[in-house]
């Protein structure tokens, strides 16, 4: 059932209300995944960023354990590479410098720095007293001058310390680094580098929660975008299929039936369509309907002719009817047309068709017939052969008030299905030559 209102609405619009409205969907679902895209890299950078404060934190403060104990390690043993690592650290690893150089490269804002720096500034003073403990270690031990760093050589020893014996200042040189004065500035280093990184961790924590949100947003609109789309891509099939396919499959079945077909009327096309090809088929009904009467109807008389003759024949036949057939001959017909014309002759066919229809018509069906120049057929059917003879009666009376003369014969059939029709047609031409000798 089609919906069937005065509105109507042309198809192409139709379709480009769905284009438009794809498009949009798909430019959405578009702008969607780039945002998608965008906030999954921010929070993967802000990831990395927080694994890289992680490990810029460690690096400090492995660089900076890492000097402690190698001078702690040699103000013990007295053992050079101890020095030497501690310098290689200084100089050749720098791992504080490291990772604040990354710090530099990850941070634009300088504040944001500013407890790391100061872990560095104490770390760098924290330095002076272990080169002074590594003076004190050096000359402790007699480590030849030569041997030693130009930072740790031309450290000057206090007087008070210049007096001291070896054994003195090895242990002056220990407690240099273990003295509650350098443990408390090594605990603010490691404070600063804390205070830093969980400043920055949840600095990146907050960001990174504002960046999911944002994730999470978009994801939920992009879902909805799908479902939508999905939605809408239901609906324009189902539209098509049963205002568009189904139709046209209807029609195909109705088309083959010589039948109208029905299309939706809100669709100005469809509509259109529909009341063509009615329009057309109705056309062609009505032609087909007054060529087929033109086929079968004998254009000077009005009667049907052979092929309306032959049709009905085989009618009667298949439904096993009771029947009087009637033949007429127009008597002096060759007479006529050769003394008065062939007009005159015509005329006199049409009085003679005038006559037949006066006594023998059906109303209901077309039961007289012309098969030849002046020869005619007529069938009463559902009616006993007693009858024939009034009709025949009737006819020849008739005949004297048109001033004609026709010659007449019948047969009658019980069931004309058991009767070959040639019997039927040769028993009324003989009847009918024999009333035409009469007339003679």
């Amino acid at each position: 059932m089609y919906l069937n209102h005065n509105y109507k609405i042309r198809l192409k619009y139709i379709i480009l209300i769905f284009t438009i409205v794809f498009f949009l969907l798909a430019t959405l679902m578009l702008l969607n995944t780039y945002l998608l895209k965008k906030y999954t890299k921010e929070s993967v950078h802000l990831s990395k960023l927080h694994l890289r404060y992680f490990d810029a934190e460690q690096g400090f403060l492995l660089g900076s354990d890492n000097l402690t104990d190698n001078a702690r390690l040699f103000s013990e043993t007295g053992d050079i590479k101890y020095l030497n690592g501690y310098f290689d650290e200084a100089t050749r690893y720098c791992h504080r410098d490291k990772a604040i150089e990354s710090l530099r490269e990850i941070l634009a804002d300088e504040n944001k720095l500013h407890p790391i720096d100061e872990a560095m500034s104490e770390s760098l003073h924290l330095m002076g007293k272990e080169y002074y403990s590594m003076k004190l270690t050096s000359i402790a031990y007699d480590i030849p001058r030569s041997m030693l760093p130009d930072e740790v050589a031309g450290v000057e020893l206090e007087p008070e310390d210049a007096t001291l014996t070896k054994n003195e200042l090895k242990y002056k040189a220990r407690d240099i680094l273990h003295d509650k004065e350098y443990i408390d500035e090594k605990n603010q280093i490691v404070g600063s580098a804390k205070v830093f990184l969980t400043s920055m961790v949840q600095t990146s924590e907050e960001e990174y929660l504002a960046i999911s949100q944002k994730s999470e947003f978009y994801a939920k609109t992009q879902i909805s975008v799908i479902f939508l789309a999905l939605f809408l891509t239901f609906v324009m099939n189902f539209f098509l299929y049963v205002c568009i396919v189904l139709p046209l499959l209807h029609a195909r079945i109705d088309i083959k039936k010589r039948q109208n077909i029905n299309m939706p009327k809100f669709i100005l096309e469809m509509d259109a369509l529909g009341t063509a090809y009615n329009a057309a088929v109705g056309e062609n009904m009505e032609f087909m309907r007054k060529l087929g009467i033109q086929a079968k109807t004998d254009h000077l008389t009005g009667l049907g002719n052979r092929a309306a003759y032959e049709s009905y024949t085989k009618y009667l036949q298949n439904n096993n009817k009771e029947v009087i057939m009637f033949i007429f001959d127009v008597n002096k017909m060759r007479d006529v047309n050769n003394t008065q014309g062939h007009a005159a002759g015509d005329e006199l066919l049409k009085k003679v068709t005038r006559c037949i229809l006066d006594i023998f018509v059906d109303r209901k069906m077309q039961n007289c017939f012309r098969i030849g120049g002046d020869e005619f057929v007529a069938y009463i059917c559902d009616q006993p052969e007693s009858k024939a003879y009034e009709y025949i009666e009737g006819f020849k009376q008739r005949q004297k008030d048109y001033g004609i003369s026709v010659s007449v014969g019948y047969a009658y059939a019980k069931d004309i299905s058991q009767i070959p029709h040639e019997k039927l047609f040769e028993k009324s031409d003989k009847k009918m030559y024999d009333d035409k000798n009469k007339n003679r």
